[in-house]
């Protein structure tokens, strides 16, 4: 019971375009990323750009006809940008995935590349990664997005995490490792895993999708543009993404692995 499920194709790709190793795929990813910042640079007037514009761009770059939609109006300063993906009540499937900003006027600045950019990152390994998006709506169709899952990822999980040796770095993932085996006991292997491997899926993403915000602002940086000195620094790095996702592919596999042993032990009762 782990995870075989069809998605919606308008927020898929064909294998042709999709297949190959995971490095091949982050590279896709990256390209498509790299297309969409190079056409909007010169979509700025008086560095301002209306919504539908960069719904255009985006449109533009996307290998295909795709329900990802641009959304603006989020008039408040203290939002930057988020995406989304919304499913049907009936099928429960995938039908809509959208990138929203915070916006003046449904416009906006040229320093917001850096969050757009973080953003469609996100759409992109959705689009080459097509494993993500069904785990995704598997999670959602069996019921596993509890409040104890979202209470686990966002205050434990997806943490920027206080380090500044060895020591606390080593002390961090400890502390992490002890709340995701608490919030597993009691489940089926099958949960278990899918859990952990949708909760690796999303620090991937987030991995990638900070670095790439990262070397945005460099970029923009270089241009001579305003850009905040957060947008600067490598959150890829103090948020610990790398080393969570080694553990969870760690208590992954040992959850697998005691599922085969334990198979193994019943089909030799059996034989003999």
């Amino acid at each position: 019971n782990i995870v075989m499920r069809s998605t919606l194709p308008r927020l898929t790709l064909p294998y042709k375009l999709c297949r190959g190793s995971l490095a091949d795929r982050q590279r896709l990813a990256s390209r498509l990323v790299n297309k969409l910042f190079n056409n909007m640079q010169g979509g700025f007037k008086n560095g301002e750009m209306h919504v539908q514009k960069v719904q255009e761009y985006v449109d533009e770059v996307l290998p295909g006809a795709f329900n990802i939609k641009v959304r603006g109006g989020f008039d408040d300063s203290e939002f930057a940008a988020s995406n989304d993906i919304y499913y049907s009540t009936f099928s429960q499937k995938a039908k809509l995935m959208t990138i929203e900003l915070g916006t003046k006027k449904n416009k906006i600045k040229h320093t917001n590349l850096v969050d757009i950019m973080h953003e469609f990152r996100h759409v992109a390994d959705v689009l080459f990664n097509p494993k993500y998006l069904v785990r995704n709506e598997y999670m959602v169709q069996e019921g596993l997005y509890t409040k104890k899952f979202d209470k686990l990822f966002d205050e434990i999980i997806y943490k920027v995490e206080n380090i500044d040796s060895k020591a606390s770095r080593s002390a961090a993932i400890k502390k992490v490792e002890h709340k995701v085996r608490k919030f597993l006991r009691g489940m089926s292997a099958g949960d278990k895993v899918n859990c952990l491997q949708d909760m690796r899926y999303s620090l991937e993403s987030e991995n990638f999708a900070y670095l790439t915000q990262y070397k945005v602002a460099k970029k923009l940086k270089k241009k001579h543009i305003n850009i905040s000195e957060d947008d600067l620094c490598k959150w890829h790095l103090d948020f610990m993404f790398i080393e969570k996702i080694n553990l969870l592919k760690r208590i992954a596999f040992e959850v697998i692995q005691k599922e085969r042993n334990k198979f193994a032990r019943e089909l030799l009762k059996k034989q003999n």
